[in-house]
């Protein structure tokens, strides 16, 4: 597939960077040939000098016959007007643009953008990572014992259908599975509908296997349907009870997104924010009709004690700094052990930071970002795909198409790839069905998969049905 990123800024390149090792012919526009140049120089693409919304530059970067094309410049307005352009050009491509300003998001949401006029679609998708962000922050504190929670494969009918649930935990002593092997839940719990697909333990993260006994310290990912997902977090010894007294550090653009969000839930939140900048404090305080504010360095004892830490459920941190994210929520641990330390980290280097200093769970706009690219990249029978851990696996979204490799056979002789585990199946019909050895990969049906990024390639050529399975 042909892509052409328009935007060679941080997110462009984090955007270039990651789709470099995709199957695709990367194209990129900026109007700053320095920059262009230095990203270009780590990457395999074609650099265009020019501004995208040219029709001649789009001509030129071959927009009539590319397959994606993702505007994530600087400028809101120039970013629709290059889906515009591409779709004068007839352009067939799927087409995604940034967009900075919070309020449109709130309006609209992540939806296609429509002409009055012609009832065409400009825009397919809206890129706005702070958006993203404050939705994931939100399910956090609903569930904070919880390291991530995210729903798969959504029903055909809307709320109307069961949900599915993906999720990741740490085991501790209040979880009474501890020393049980996998295989035996099913056993001990047949009708939990709970499947654990992967494990870290001593900081590596790979699929869970039957054989596999759950210990202490363990982080486990599981895939559960919304009617047993409250049993299936007692029985792994998690408690439910949402954080409801939150104090946010940073009132940035991910921060006062998170913000207008807790502050517009009513009494579900009680919120403090604190930022250190008086400008951006001041702005808050105005833009916030029910949370305090206080202007402080989080860093600092007095403020963090000013704030209430002793008594607050959950410390965020959402600052333009990860490390500052990082030691803000560690040092709230330390003063409250009780309460949830979450961080915004952009660099996935210093995501193994995390657990060394105490951090409860992190939010990652990188992994954000590429889960809603990467499905328009592999194929029109990938419906999502999000990163898991530092990008060492991936949960993918697909529908089994007559052509896969693997259409109809049973999980145990489907010939899978060795790290890929099915984490959930919904039929044709809409049904939630049961994961298990003899469990067929009916053709139509979604399927959940739990791979290990080594093996990623591997099975979307299965999906493709460019390889044959023995």
């Amino acid at each position: 597939m042909k892509v052409i990123v328009c935007g060679a800024g941080e997110i462009g390149s984090q955007i270039c960077f990651d789709l470099s090792s995709e199957d695709c012919e990367l194209t990129v526009i900026d109007r700053d040939p320095n920059l262009l140049r230095q990203l270009i120089e780590n990457i395999q693409a074609t650099g265009i000098a020019g501004e995208a919304g040219d029709p001649e530059i789009l001509y030129k970067a071959g927009a009539e016959d590319a397959g994606l094309i993702i505007a994530v410049t600087p400028s809101d307005h120039a970013n629709i007007v290059i889906c515009l352009v591409a779709r004068k050009l007839r352009s067939r491509a799927h087409t995604m643009a940034r967009l900075e300003n919070a309020r449109y998001m709130e309006a609209v949401g992540p939806r296609e953008v429509r002409s009055e006029r012609q009832g065409a679609t400009v825009v397919n998708a809206l890129i706005n990572p702070e958006y993203h962000l404050a939705q994931q922050t939100v399910q956090i504190l609903e569930k904070p014992s919880l390291l991530e929670r995210r729903t798969v494969i959504s029903p055909n009918h809307g709320e109307a259908g069961e949900k599915l649930f993906f999720c990741a935990m740490s085991l501790d002593n209040s979880c009474s599975l501890l020393n049980t092997p996998l295989r035996q839940l099913s056993e001990l719990f047949p009708d939990l509908d709970a499947v654990v697909v992967g494990l870290r333990r001593h900081s590596r993260l790979g699929i869970a296997l039957p054989d596999d006994q759950l210990n202490y310290g363990d982080e486990v990912f599981i895939c559960t349907r919304a009617a047993t997902f409250e049993r299936t977090l007692q029985l792994f010894g998690k408690d439910v009870k949402p954080c409801r007294n939150v104090i946010l550090v940073g009132a940035g653009r991910v921060g006062m997104q998170v913000a207008r969000q807790l502050d517009a839930a009513g009494q579900r939140f009680r919120l403090k924010v604190i930022e250190r900048d008086r400008r951006r404090a001041e702005a808050a305080a105005d833009a916030l009709s029910r949370t305090v504010v206080l202007y402080g360095d989080a860093m600092a004892k007095e403020v963090l004690e000013e704030a209430g830490v002793g008594a607050v459920d959950a410390v965020v941190a959402v600052t333009h700094d990860d490390r500052t994210n990082l030691l803000v929520a560690s040092k709230a641990k330390k003063e409250n052990p009780a309460l949830v330390g979450i961080s915004l980290v952009n660099d996935p280097f210093l995501m193994p930071l995390a657990g060394q200093l105490g951090v409860d769970a992190t939010i990652d706009p990188r992994g954000t970002v590429m889960s809603g690219i990467l499905s328009h990249c592999r194929g029109r029978q990938i419906s999502s795909v999000g990163y898991v851990g530092n990008r060492e696996a991936e949960i993918i979204e697909a529908r089994v198409m007559p052509s896969a490799a693997f259409a109809g056979r049973r999980i145990r002789n489907a010939g899978l790839p060795t790290r890929v585990r099915v984490g959930a199946i919904r039929n044709e019909d809409d049904e939630i069905v049961g994961v298990g050895p003899d469990t067929r990969l009916e053709t139509h049906s979604k399927i959940v998969f739990f791979s290990e990024t080594r093996d990623v390639p591997e099975l979307l050529k299965q999906l493709d049905g460019n390889e044959s399975v023995t």
